[in-house]
């Protein structure tokens, strides 16, 4: 039995970016739940629970600092 997969949140709204960085990150082995936007993050965040979150500053809805600030302040 092998080691769990890690799973990591990629919030990025530019599409290109996005699927670069998805498709680099499952190429090392790691399961990726992708966001388009802030509020999209903040919800996988909290209903994934993911190892990892790599956040843009600058997207629609919700700026990846609040995003941040939201989850920091989430004893879970």
């Amino acid at each position: 039995m092998g080691e769990p997969t890690r799973r990591i949140l990629l919030a990025e709204d530019d599409r290109f970016l996005r699927k670069a960085a998805e498709t680099a990150l499952k190429r090392q082995g790691f399961a990726v739940l992708a966001a388009v936007d802030g509020e999209e993050a903040l919800r996988l965040a909290r209903a994934e629970a993911p190892d990892l979150v790599l956040l843009d500053l600058i997207m629609p809805k919700l700026q990846g600092f609040e995003v941040l600030r939201a989850l920091k302040a989430d004893p879970a």
